[in-house]
């Protein structure tokens, strides 16, 4: 092997080396770039689960509306075909709809309980 393929090699391997390193150092900001991506997704989360409880506390009458309408529109969605039958393709889907259709309505029902009685006894 000749000194001049020595040198070859040894500069193709450098760079092989300096691509990688470059390669992880792009990874690493990526990843960090993600993580405050999601951490920023979370605390935005977070701020909208607060308000919605905060929603729900200062207006009950108006939360149990926005569920009962919330209920009926999904209860549209997950409609059958002609033969009364749901495809199969649309029975996870339908299930799930209904599953929360069925939360939703039972939380509508359960403010509008809580108001009545607050009427009742005040």
């Amino acid at each position: 092997m000749s000194q001049n393929q020595g040198q070859a090699q040894n500069q193709s391997s450098d760079e092989i080396r300096e691509d990688i390193e470059q390669t992880r150092e792009e990874t690493g900001r990526e990843i960090q770039q993600v993580k405050t991506q999601v951490s920023q997704m979370a605390q935005e989360a977070k701020s909208t689960a607060s308000q919605v409880r905060q929603f729900i506390q200062d207006q009950p009458l108006a939360a149990a509306a926005v569920a009962v309408g919330i209920g009926i529109a999904i209860s549209g969605m997950v409609t059958s075909d002609r033969s009364g039958r749901v495809p199969p393709e649309r029975q996870e889907v339908n299930e799930t709809f209904l599953t929360i259709k069925d939360a939703l309505m039972a939380v509508g029902k359960r403010e509008i309980q809580s108001l009545t009685q607050g009427l009742k006894q005040g």
